[in-house]
């Protein structure tokens, strides 16, 4: 949308900024939180992750392998690697992306014509600006928070794939043994 600068009454053009520094701010703060959350999960998942693989693997260690022990640590293997895999995506999340702040330095004006003209004008300039830095953290946001549900979608699977997992052995093996295998 091209804005005619003389026909935008001063005050406007000044809000039209204003508004568009707290929308940036705003953004940033949601960024912030959207971070903590994430590194929160990732420790959730790294714990998870590192309990779940020991107790799998010390049963399948131990004495006298049974259709039990076989199908819990299975279970217990399986949840581990999807949890491995939440992790994966919450410490995407939490990745070090680029992030516009409000604010502009000299490079950034639209151009000379800004710096020599009319106030309106330049301001109109950093509007636009704000315009495009806001549509890049809102895609940057998205992408986190994107990152944040596909770990929580896992979350929430885990305890059902552990289970038919290690059904599926616990079966197996029961199996196995009736017909002396």
């Amino acid at each position: 949308m091209e804005i005619d600068p003389n026909k935008v009454a001063p005050e406007n053009i000044r809000e039209i900024v204003r508004l568009s520094e707290l929308y940036l701010d705003g953004t940033i703060r949601l960024a912030i939180a959207a971070d903590a959350r994430a590194l929160s999960l990732a420790g959730m998942f790294a714990g998870g992750t590192t309990a779940l693989s020991a107790g799998g693997l010390a049963l399948i260690s131990s004495k006298g392998l049974s259709p039990v022990t076989a199908s819990l640590s299975g279970a217990a293997l399986t949840a581990s690697v999807a949890l491995f895999v939440g992790l994966l995506n919450a410490v995407r999340a939490v990745q070090p992306m680029d992030f516009n702040v409000s604010g502009n330095y000299l490079d950034r004006w639209s151009s000379d014509a800004d710096l020599s003209g009319p106030l309106c004008i330049a301001q109109l300039g950093q509007a636009r600006v704000y315009q495009q830095q806001i549509d890049e953290n809102r895609r940057v946001l998205l992408q986190s928070t994107g990152s944040i549900e596909r770990a929580l979608q896992v979350l929430k699977w885990t305890p059902v794939l552990a289970l038919v997992v290690g059904c599926a052995i616990y079966a197996t093996g029961y199996a196995l043994t009736r017909c002396n295998i």
